[in-house]
């Protein structure tokens, strides 16, 4: 991700700047930063996700690519997952009318240019405490690119808190609470030797 501008940019300068460009960029708070593209390997990962939960949605639910923003108003940040799943009614937001902002489920595939701001460790990553604002938001899934390796955080509807969970190796599934569903990571990671 790299920074555009040193100039802090309004919500609504930052949706013109998108209309006006073929590029995608995320808003923090006035920086925008452009999206840089991913290696083969990270778009194989996305779009196995991407079909793996769309085999397993329910009615009124749909999965997004990375081209579906999400606004956080609390923090005043526009982010694009790598994929996401949002159920109806869809809520669009007042502030940032390219956006929605009740995902049920969302995607990271990381890379080395955003292991530092989406570590997976016990630790965290930023983008989970910014995503971890929207109240709709049962589920955040971040996939490593270069091992076998998944990290879920899911928020226990019981006491709204959030736990999480690893799953590692070819032999290992993936449990998504929030759909109730449990992906082998040999699906998730199908077709990607040699990249």
């Amino acid at each position: 991700m790299e920074r555009t501008a040193t100039k802090l940019l309004s919500l609504e300068e930052y949706n013109q700047l998108e209309e006006e460009t073929s590029i995608r960029y995320e808003y923090h708070n006035g920086e925008v930063f452009a999206m840089a593209g991913g290696s083969p390997r990270h778009g194989i990962i996305a779009g196995n996700i991407i079909r793996l939960l769309g085999n397993h949605l329910k009615k009124r639910c749909r999965v997004g690519s990375s081209d579906l923003k999400f606004y956080i108003e609390s923090i005043n940040k526009s982010l694009y997952p790598d994929a996401s799943v949002i159920c109806q009614p869809y809520q669009v937001s007042k502030h940032d009318r390219n956006a929605l902002t009740n995902p049920i489920l969302l995607v990271e595939v990381l890379s080395e240019s955003t292991a530092n701001y989406d570590p997976v460790s016990t630790a965290g990553g930023n983008k989970f405490h910014y995503y971890s604002e929207l109240p709709s938001l049962r589920e955040y899934v971040l996939i490593e690119q270069n091992i076998w390796k998944v990290e879920t955080r899911y928020r226990s509807t019981a006491q709204e808190e959030w736990k999480m969970n690893w799953f590692e190796g070819e032999e290992a599934s993936v449990t998504l609470h929030s759909m109730n569903v449990t992906i082998p990571l040999a699906e998730i990671y199908q077709e990607t030797e040699g990249l």
